[in-house]
């Protein structure tokens, strides 16, 4: 007997082309895993070997499929290639599994396309889950209003045709649905693997005051401006420090030299997700200071660890921090965050680590957040 099952179909997931891309995707998909049996398929183009090529990987209840095609110039040639490779993938899935229970699509472009294909063609229901900050205000020249007049028809059409959007924050859910109009929405903030992401084998000392922050260092995290207020904190004789997670970046590091912060910053370049987690345990305060958010993961990770968190107030991160676990200020106030710092660091017994993470992991957790998906399930099936 064949057994049910949800196909998922992402626009971003990790694999070997870029192991860190959408992984808050795949920790959903595994969150999901308790509840329901999933499929995944995803397609991505790649700049190398010629051959078309089919990944599959069986771990639990969960079957993943990670397909890449040769990149053409012509983004219709690429279309055309996208499409055959995922048809091709879902002959062979049907064949063996039967049809799904309903489609997950998380990320509305490019896999979206494709979910439409399938509520026209088999009569199922498709569901999106949606972090992008393409629908972000701030996101400046990424915003989708920014788009040309034939994208933002192509956006449209598509998450106009989901039956199901699920927004990771408030803020997002708003802006989305000036898009969806009468779909169904839901909010459903991110997920955290608390078996990583917790108070235990706490390492951090009285001194020095370590802040940890967790990025792809790209521009709009903005480090070059939490760099800039660490410098004048520094040279005003405090003995702070700061840990740099992610992607090591020439301009960073040059600052750093010339602000002579090489003693006081430490750059850990990208880790694995448990490792991640420990170097938050040697860190008594996470900071952020994004031009543009939607609700990140690191944020919920480090108050799953207890540590309180500085951060723009931007996307729907004042949907996670309130006075009692952060302090949130105006994006590229770097006057703001240098009090905030300041503060944190005179009145940090005043944030009760335990309570941060004890709130943050029932909120967060795998069991929690997949049993509210396959509620949404369950409903979107009646």
């Amino acid at each position: 007997m064949k057994k049910e099952y949800i196909l998922v179909l992402p626009s971003w997931y990790p694999s070997k082309l870029d192991e860190f891309n959408g992984d808050f995707n795949e920790r959903l998909v595994n969150a999901v895993s308790n509840y329901k049996n999933q499929i995944v398929v995803y397609v991505s183009t790649k700049k190398t070997n010629k051959l078309e090529e089919v990944e599959i990987f069986r771990i639990g209840n969960i079957i993943t499929y990670k397909a890449y095609f040769l990149y053409s110039k012509y983004d219709l040639v690429n279309v055309i290639k996208m499409l055959k490779l995922y048809l091709s993938i879902f002959k062979l899935i049907f064949k063996e599994h039967g049809l799904p229970l309903l489609v997950h699509n998380y990320v509305f472009f490019p896999s979206g396309l494709i979910s439409i294909y399938l509520k026209h063609r088999y009569k199922l229901k498709i569901l999106l889950t949606e972090h992008w900050s393409i629908f972000n205000y701030h996101s400046n020249l990424n915003h989708i209003y920014k788009k040309s007049c034939y994208k933002r028809m192509l956006f449209s059409f598509i998450l106009k045709s989901f039956d199901i959007v699920i927004s990771v924050s408030k803020s997002l859910d708003e802006s989305i649905s000036e898009w969806t109009k009468n779909t169904k929405n839901y909010i459903l903030p991110n997920v955290v693997n608390v078996d990583f992401f917790n108070r235990r084998n706490q390492l951090t000392s009285d001194s020095p005051f370590t802040f940890i922050h967790v990025s792809d260092m790209g521009l709009h995290k903005n480090v070059i401006g939490i760099l800039n207020v660490f410098k004048k904190i520094i040279d005003n004789g405090f003995n702070v420090h700061l840990i740099l997670v992610g992607k090591e970046k020439d301009e960073i590091s040059v600052l750093i030299k010339k602000y002579s912060l090489v003693q006081y910053v430490k750059i850990l370049g990208e880790l694995p997700y448990q490792k991640v987690s420990e170097a938050m345990k040697l860190s008594k305060a996470f900071i952020l200071f994004s031009k543009y958010e939607n609700m990140p993961c690191v944020i919920l990770e480090a108050l799953c660890c207890g540590l309180p968190v500085i951060s723009s107030n931007v996307g729907g991160i004042s949907n996670a921090i309130n006075q009692e676990n952060g302090i949130l200020v105006e994006s590229e106030n770097e006057i703001q965050l240098e009090d905030a710092i300041y503060y944190l660091m005179n009145n940090y017994n005043q944030f009760n680590a335990d309570k941060i993470s004890e709130k943050a992991i029932g909120l967060y957790n795998y069991n929690n957040i997949g049993k509210q998906i396959n509620e949404i399930y369950l409903e979107t099936l009646k």
